[in-house]
């Protein structure tokens, strides 16, 4: 196995600020779903809500592990880190949900095509990214994969804020 920074000389110039951004976007958003843990008067003893909590729980220390592997140029690991946050919420979140309530639970014409997309179609690429970066080929367009969820992530953020500054809530 190469070294992190010797192979680093070899990688996109993008490749680092990019897996950083994407991963600290991650690690921000996914600890603001941790204030779910501060009442827990209403949880039961379901599986689906413990495979939520579960989701919540694990997206931090992914995020954080992918920060820290990015920061160490450590690109194989920073990509696996990453891809493993979508795939997370498809095997803890949307694949229950699939399973007990059917493409109906999804929503209604282009809205359950989005939410089956971001709940399948990503999730899926990013097995395929972490496939790449695992066995160290095409690092680049495996890292631009796994960035494409947090990108969407930030766009919707983006969209919705005008929206409610134009319109109001």
């Amino acid at each position: 196995m190469a070294d992190p920074v010797s192979a680093a000389a070899s990688e996109p110039g993008w490749l680092r600020p990019a897996l950083i951004t994407a991963a600290l976007v991650e690690a921000v958003a996914s600890l603001s779903g941790l204030t779910l843990f501060s009442d827990l008067s209403g949880f039961g003893n379901s599986p689906g809500q413990w495979m939520i909590f579960t989701d919540v729980a694990l997206k931090p220390l992914l995020a954080l592990t992918a920060l820290v592997f990015a920061i160490r140029r450590d690109w194989r690991h920073a990509v696996i880190a990453l891809a493993a946050l979508p795939l997370a919420t498809m095997l803890l979140d949307s694949l229950p949900s699939l399973l007990t309530e059917g493409v109906q639970g999804f929503g209604e014409g282009l809205f359950r095509v989005y939410l089956l997309e971001r709940s399948f179609l990503l999730p899926l690429a990013c097995a395929w990214a972490a496939w790449l970066a695992w066995n160290g080929k095409r690092l680049a367009l495996a890292a631009l994969i796994v960035i494409i969820p947090t990108v969407l992530d930030v766009v919707e953020v983006a969209v919705f804020t005008i929206g409610i500054a134009i319109y109001g809530f």
